[in-house]
């Protein structure tokens, strides 16, 4: 395998076997867009761009994080020349770059140096991409700088740890496209695409089958021998090693308690949860479509006791049918590290359908109402101290719930028992009599009498 730095190296002499002395400075694109790609796999089918902006608009950009990108990417910067800067990733943080930005770790001639992207101050990172353009991505690259037992996911990953290297075994650890793992070793196990070679996790002990990784070889690996599947029994959960409880939420539908290994069961910060968290870790299981809620069950189950670092539980698991409660609310679950212990964990499909959105608001909903208080959710990428891509799926947005109601505080609708001002129907009434009354009968006969009066007069009949 060629390591990537080689490649750099190789770049600077092609550039001076056909320009001799001249500088590359400020033809960062011919650098890295043009040589480090003839380098890599020779000149032909180049498609060239006139600038690193150019190249940039037409690349797709994968992460922001620069230490994540794997030998062969391009890191992209916005610098006050308009053509921008691009850079050729070596792994480790490191790249291949032109210009005098960014410290030194190695100069390559023709002002062409070797970088920690971190240090390149002349402008604003933009992230890394796979590709310069339309050019297809540089892959099989090592990480000259790391250690030789560090492999690097190719740009189809994940790469998927399982509990034993076998491909229908659970997924217990997913690691994305570009990002990267240390091993002890090499093991043979389950041959898959002709090839039985799985690498054992350094810390965790999970096996990765080597196609998933950039560098499938074992080289810089020690030898671990063959997996023997006859003598490791397949996991089993003993109902007795963490006590059968209730459910503490009445939206719960059912209770699988975790293994005890899964749990600080001898520790005294198992009991020492706080009775009044201050927020729920909202995390992922996995990849959609990858893993379910039932390897997540068969996980948090399995006894974890004699593997380092595998042990991990949550309170809840829960998809589009199950809100299923692992831990008691007053014991402490292992998901978030140290300062995310202090919280409830929920681990939720990654899928993120509506139905697995409403029974985790639902769940909130409970939360809130047994505290008294909205629990703040967060996503376990977000809890500091931990460094993991679990909760990119998450949208916090739709998890905000309203904030519990409190009887006592004062309502103010109309009161029937309000004093009303109706009309009393005892106050007195003036309507009009529709009979007349006696004074004014006699006031018509009086004028009559008059006039009858009159007429006789006039007659002389009276």
């Amino acid at each position: 395998m060629t390591s990537a730095h080689d490649v750099a190296r190789r770049a600077v002499q092609l550039w001076q076997q056909v320009h001799g002395g001249e500088s590359l400075d400020g033809q960062c694109q011919r650098y890295a867009g043009y040589y480090f790609l003839w380098a890599a796999w020779g000149h032909e089918g180049i498609v060239t761009y006139g600038s690193a902006t150019a190249a940039y608009r037409a690349s797709s950009i994968v992460s922001m994080d620069p230490n994540t990108a794997p030998p062969g990417a391009f890191h992209w910067f916005a610098i006050a020349d308009p053509n921008g800067h691009v850079g050729n990733a070596l792994g480790s943080g490191l790249m291949a770059h032109t210009g005098n930005s960014g410290d030194t770790v190695e100069n390559l001639g023709s002002h062409v140096k070797i970088s920690h992207v971190s240090s390149y101050s002349a402008g604003r990172y933009l992230g890394w991409s796979y590709t310069c353009g339309a050019n297809a991505a540089v892959t099989g690259l090592t990480d000259g700088s790391a250690p030789s037992n560090r492999r690097t996911v190719t740009p189809g990953g994940p790469a998927n740890g399982r509990s034993r290297p076998r491909i229908e075994d659970n997924i217990v650890q997913s690691l994305p496209a570009g990002d990267w793992g240390d091993f002890r070793g090499f093991i043979r196990g389950d041959s898959v695409n002709g090839s039985n070679i799985w690498f054992v996790g350094a810390y965790a002990g999970n096996f990765f089958h080597s196609s998933v990784f950039t560098d499938p070889s074992t080289n810089g690996l020690p030898d671990l021998g063959t997996y023997d599947f006859g003598t490791v029994p397949e996991p089993a959960y003993d109902q007795d090693e963490y006590p059968v409880f209730e459910k503490d939420l009445d939206v719960v539908t059912e209770v699988i308690p975790v293994h005890k290994s899964n749990l600080p069961w001898k520790d005294v910060q198992r009991v020492n949860f706080p009775a009044e968290p201050k927020k729920v870790v909202i995390h992922q299981f996995g990849e959609p479509g990858v893993n379910t809620y039932q390897s997540v069950i068969n996980y948090f189950t399995m006894d974890h006791s004699a593997a380092e670092n595998k042990q991990v539980s949550a309170h809840f698991v829960v998809d589009d049918t199950h809100i299923t409660q692992m831990v008691k609310l007053d014991h402490r679950a292992w998901h978030a590290g140290p300062t995310g212990n202090e919280y409830v964990g929920i681990e939720s499909d990654p899928n993120q359908s509506p139905a697995t959105i409403a029974n985790v608001r639902k769940l909130l909903a409970a939360l809130r109402d047994k505290y008294g208080y909205v629990l703040e959710p967060v996503k376990h990428k977000d809890v500091p101290g931990n460094n993991t891509s679990c909760g990119s799926y998450i949208n916090l947005e739709n998890y905000v719930i309203d904030e519990p109601v409190d009887p006592t505080d004062p309502v103010d609708p109309t009161d029937p028992t309000d004093p009303v001002d109706p009309t009393d129907p005892t106050d007195p009434v003036d309507p009009v009599d529709p009979k007349p009354t006696g004074g004014i009968i006699g006031i018509i006969i009086a004028a009559v009498v008059v006039v009858v009066g009159a007429v006789l007069a006039f007659f002389g009949l009276t």
